[in-house]
């Protein structure tokens, strides 16, 4: 028996290793997977409506998939330090108002379809295998429950300390309607506001400074480690010009801010900062670092609907896939022809191919969108310069 149970053994761990292999290979479809499966456990506006929180848990997915992986291949969880992404994350979270219970309970969702992945790849060769994958899954799951638990505590009680938390909270509230208590709050919102928010380290220091030199009342809110909100308050609206002035490009490295168009009253004070927050993604994800609202105001707003962005994406840029080169020609010609104001000649001066080359390019793209360019210019150039912007998206 002992001979048997040996004989055995070799073979369990090694259709462990197998599946570990299998399931990497997969690696792209199970990280869309887990993203989905994660947000949609456990619902929650929190965690939803704040985008650096929405961005970090991508990341955070990525990092602990990757660990779990290796975990499965190396066949035991060990006392890895809790990937950074995730550290972060468990911090906004507990800043933000997100409760612990939502996190666990999307981890845990996370970790079931891990499970399922396993299940679906164990055919009958590596059956043996499911049991100690499955196993190591439930240590990985439990050493991240318990750092993911600490981590949030820690970052809890030294918020609960301070008085962000408190001032965090009013202004959520006022910025949802569910309060309108100005009480005690040291600024004048009867007057113009511009709303900007920062991201990256050192972000606060940099609007204060912003503020000390447009001699201008700010509001500020630390909204996490790295995200700052800020308001510019005064008698008088302020031009995003004296703002470029004021920033010198130096100052943003390793920041991004996104700017509110100047508004007035408690109405403006919202509306500001909502736009600042729907222009945060574009700032972050291109060179400019600096960007107000009113530059891109269509394709900002887009980032927010996420129908709208998927929608724009199935109808007019997914036709273009179908391409031998995935599009990228197709995409390149419109980009162009949009840019020429629907010039074909100046198109094709532009991306240096003859005009017949761009007549010919434009009628297969009417043919995979089935139908006109004329009769969907709009949605089709917004399509492709929120696809534009997609592909400028760092990993992070």
């Amino acid at each position: 028996m002992t001979a048997t149970g040996h004989s055995r053994s070799p073979s369990a761990e090694s259709a462990r290793r197998e599946l570990g292999v299998r399931l990497r290979q997969r690696c792209p479809e199970l990280e869309v997977a887990l993203r989905a499966r994660v947000h949609d456990a456990v619902p929650d506006p929190l965690a939803t409506s704040d985008a650096e929180y929405v961005a970090g848990m991508a990341v955070a997915v990525s990092e602990v998939l990757a660990a779990g992986l290796v975990a499965i291949e190396r066949g035991e969880v060990g006392g890895e330090p809790m990937p950074p992404a995730m550290a972060a994350q468990a911090r906004r979270a507990a800043r933000i108002g997100v409760s612990i219970d939502t996190i666990l309970r999307r981890y845990a969702a996370g970790h079931t379809l891990l499970g399922e992945y396993v299940l679906s790849e164990a055919d009958s060769r590596l059956r043996a295998g499911v049991p100690p994958t499955l196993t190591v899954l439930r240590g990985w799951l439990d050493h991240l429950m318990a750092s993911i638990a600490a981590e949030y505590r820690l970052e809890l009680e030294r918020v609960n300390r301070s008085g962000e938390r408190r001032l965090l909270g009013r202004v959520i509230g006022l910025l949802d309607g569910s309060s309108t208590d100005i009480t005690e709050m040291a600024y004048d919102f009867d007057g113009w506001h511009t709303g900007l928010i920062a991201q990256g380290g050192g972000g606060a220091s940099l609007l204060r400074r912003l503020g000390l030199r447009l001699g201008l009342e700010t509001l500020e809110v630390a909204r996490t480690d790295e995200t700052t909100w800020m308001w510019l308050g005064g008698g008088r609206p302020v031009a995003f010009a004296d703002v470029e002035r004021c920033v010198s490009p130096g100052a943003l490295a390793g920041l991004s801010v996104a700017v509110g168009e100047p508004a007035r009253g408690i109405a403006g004070w919202r509306l500001t900062h909502q736009q600042a927050r729907a222009a945060l993604p574009i700032a972050i994800q291109t060179p400019d670092r600096l960007l107000r609202y009113g530059a891109d105001p269509l394709v900002a707003s887009a980032l927010q609907d996420e129908t709208l962005r998927a929608s724009l994406a199935q109808i007019y840029v997914d036709p273009l896939s179908a391409d031998t080169d995935g599009g990228a020609a197709a995409r390149a010609t419109l980009r162009a022809y949009f840019a020429a104001r629907g010039n074909v000649a100046a198109a094709a001066q532009g991306l240096m191919v003859d005009r017949h080359t761009v007549e010919r390019r434009l009628r297969k793209v009417e043919e995979r969108l089935d139908r006109p360019i004329h009769s969907c210019s709009p949605q089709l150039e917004l399509a492709l310069r929120l696809d534009a912007l997609s592909d400028l998206r760092p990993s992070s």
